[in-house]
C-alpha cells in the first residue's frame, strides 16, 4: 500500500541458481567449511565478475570474525587476497585493462594505489602461488588466497581472513600459505573431476 519498491524473494533464488551456474556448491562448500574449521577463521570462495571480486561462498571457523564481508559483497580485485590471486593469472594486457576501468581506490591507508606496486606484487604472487592482502580491505584484518583453476581457467579463489593480531609470524608467512594453497588444489580436483 506505501507504493515502496521491495525486491521479492524470487531474487533468492535467482542468487542461487546464478551462484551455482558459476561454480558447483558442494565441492566449494565442503573445501570450505573444512578450510574454516582448520583455521578457525572466516573462509571465502571468491569468483571474479570482470572487473570486481564477489563473495559466493563463505564458512565461520570457531574464532572467525565476521567483518564487511558478505556473499555477494563486491570489492575490488587490487585490494583483497583472493583479487589478486586472480589478478596474478590475468595476462598483463587484462590487468592493465582491470585497473584503466576500475582504477586503484583505496580501502584503507595501506591499500595498493600505484599501478607499478601492484604489477610488482602480482609477480610476486605469481612466484609463490598466493597473494597476501595486508590491511588493505578492512583495518587490522589480514588474509591469505590462492586461485582456483581447472585446465587454466580461473574460476575463483580461496581466502582465509582473520584479525592481524592472529594472522602474523611463521602462520601467516608460511604455515596458512600452506594450508590455503592445499585447500585450492584439492578443490582444482574435486571440481575438475567430480
Amino acid at each position: 500500500d506505501d507504493k515502496t519498491y521491495r525486491p521479492s524473494a524470487t531474487l533468492l533464488r535467482l542468487g542461487a541458481q546464478t551462484r551455482r551456474a558459476r561454480v558447483p556448491e558442494r565441492p566449494v562448500r565442503s573445501t570450505v567449511s573444512n578450510l574454516a574449521e582448520r583455521t578457525k577463521q572466516v573462509v571465502w570462495f571468491t569468483v571474479a565478475e570482470r572487473t570486481i571480486a564477489v563473495n559466493l561462498y563463505k564458512s565461520v571457523g570457531t574464532e572467525g570474525i565476521q567483518t564487511f564481508g558478505r556473499e555477494g559483497k563486491e570489492v575490488h580485485l587490487h585490494c583483497s587476497a583472493a583479487g589478486k590471486a586472480m589478478l596474478a593469472v590475468l595476462p598483463d594486457d587484462r590487468i592493465d585493462a582491470v585497473v584503466a576501468e576500475r582504477g586503484l581506490p583505496a580501502y584503507t591507508d595501506h591499500t595498493t594505489t600505484d599501478a607499478e606496486a601492484l604489477r610488482a606484487e602480482l609477480d610476486t604472487v605469481r612466484e609463490r602461488g598466493f597473494a597476501r592482502c595486508d590491511c588493505e580491505t578492512v583495518e587490522n584484518v589480514r588474509a591469505v588466497g590462492a586461485a582456483v583453476a581447472i585446465d587454466d581457467d580461473t574460476v575463483g579463489a580461496i581466502t582465509v581472513g582473520g584479525p592481524q593480531s592472529r594472522l602474523q609470524g611463521d602462520y601467516y608467512e608460511s604455515e596458512l600459505p600452506q594450508l590455503v594453497v592445499e585447500h585450492a588444489n584439492e578443490l582444482e580436483l574435486r571440481l575438475k573431476y567430480q
